[in-house]
């Protein structure tokens, strides 16, 4: 029931098959000229029309219902792994995408690269202007050299090893990752930002957590 706002279509229409219905008893009772078999034919009629009418309702809100059910328990369930390797002595990012779902999703991936703060490597497939597709059940895959990335800051490899061994590692060569998820029927869902750096010592992404790291197992 609505308390408040203007009336709804459904409720528009309902008054207006009853008023219709009730015509014809009332055009009877005052004399209008219609036969009581008329009367009665109207009055069934628009009592027939009045229980579509809420039937026809209540069907399309439980499938409304039910498909946000669906979707609720379906929410772009997609998932990404980032591997380092090292490939002809040089390292790399392999990055992976994978969709569990049923559905096909698309998949922008922004990447925002930073060295020493200033942004860097604008490739497309990871700074948001690319779309990665990735159909039900399947999973899809990209690289970058990191090699490439402090190059685009004027830096070679070893300047990158040296530079950050007199500098603060977790600011010297940045990541701030975040996806934005789409699927075929528009399902929306953008992963929060995960903040990270690399580490030349290790040759590994690894997170910025909110808490520190370094506890010892008692």
């Amino acid at each position: 029931m609505r308390l408040k706002g203007k009336p709804s279509w459904f409720t528009l229409l309902f008054v207006g098959v009853l008023a219709l219905s009730l015509s014809a008893p009332l055009a009877v009772l005052l004399g209008a000229g219609q036969g009581f078999l008329g009367a009665v034919s109207t009055m069934s009629l628009g009592m027939t029309l009045a229980a579509l009418l809420v039937y026809t309702r209540d069907t399309h809100s439980i499938s409304a219902v039910t498909q946000r059910q669906w979707q609720r328990a379906n929410l772009i369930p997609v998932t990404y792994e980032i591997r380092d390797k090292i490939v002809d002595g040089k390292p790399r990012t392999m990055f992976h995408l994978v969709n569990p779902s049923s559905l096909c999703v698309r998949v922008k991936v922004k990447c925002c690269f930073m060295v020493e703060g200033k942004a860097v490597y604008d490739r497309p497939d990871f700074s948001g202007l690319d779309t990665w597709y990735i159909f039900p059940g399947q999973q899809v895959q990209g690289w970058f050299a990191v090699e490439a990335l402090v190059a685009s800051a004027g830096l070679n490899l070893p300047q990158a090893v040296a530079r950050q061994a007199v500098v603060e590692r977790e600011k010297f060569v940045t990541m701030s990752l975040q996806l934005f998820l789409r699927d075929e029927l528009d399902n929306r869902r953008d992963l929060p930002v995960r903040n990270m750096f690399y580490d030349f010592e290790k040759n590994c992404w690894i997170p910025l957590l909110t808490q520190r790291d370094d506890w010892v197992l008692e």
